[in-house]
């Protein structure tokens, strides 16, 4: 009895998996002295920059029609997502391209079948792309966003795209942007800042007050 009852909870949790469609993605671990809202709207300006290269460069894939595969790391439940998919709307879009969207049904399905995640290689499997010609788009985009911090401290994102060819899998194309992340202000420079503008207060306060009286000194007696 005991493995029916476990062959049954199986099928069931495989039922309600893929009735909920794509998996959404992990958060993105952001360094602690990092603002989330800097890091969206630094990653909006790279991913705008990426696919505006892509739209101009329009002989670099030759395709009309496309597919952005969602990011399987993202922050607030796809916002990197959504923001590819609006950058290439708005660039691409105006160029004549058209482009399948994860709200598509039938890609839905299909991701979903291929169990996708993200981390695909330069090059899709045969059986992966099949299933993607199903949806009738031309050419994947496979999008990216990593958040690297160097040497010296300072943290990057990098927005970067790879296109490969639904029929053949051949990488067409790819570009990357990396824009600095400004940090939050730590208490030392909180304490340098203010002194600086102390400063700069008090050296104003001298001057009105010689300004003053050289006025004074200068009125007629």
């Amino acid at each position: 009895m005991k493995p029916f009852l476990t062959i049954i909870a199986l099928a069931v949790t495989s039922v309600l998996a893929h009735a909920q469609g794509i998996n959404p993605p992990q958060e993105i671990t952001l360094p602690p002295d990092i603002d989330v809202t800097v890091v969206k709207d630094t990653g909006k300006q790279a991913i705008t920059e990426v696919l505006a290269a892509f739209a101009a460069n329009k002989a670099a894939s030759g395709s009309q029609s496309y597919i952005i595969l969602p990011l399987g790391s993202d922050i607030d439940q796809g916002y990197f997502t959504l923001q590819f998919e609006n950058a290439f709307t708005q660039k691409a879009g105006a160029a004549g391209f058209k482009l399948y969207t994860r709200t598509d049904k039938t890609l839905e399905k299909v991701l979903t079948e291929i169990g996708f995640q993200q981390n695909f290689a330069d090059s899709l499997d045969k059986g992966t792309m099949q299933k993607l010609a199903l949806v009738g788009a031309q050419a994947v985009v496979l999008p990216r966003i990593d958040l690297d911090r160097g040497v010296d401290g300072a943290v990057t994102l990098r927005a970067s795209i790879s296109v490969h060819n639904v029929a053949t899998g051949e990488k067409t194309w790819g570009d990357e942007v990396t824009k600095p992340v400004p940090g939050k202000l730590t208490t030392e420079q909180w304490v340098m800042y203010g002194a600086i503008a102390l400063g700069a207060l008090g050296v104003l306060v001298v001057l009105i007050w010689f300004a003053l009286a050289v006025r004074k000194a200068a009125r007629p007696r």
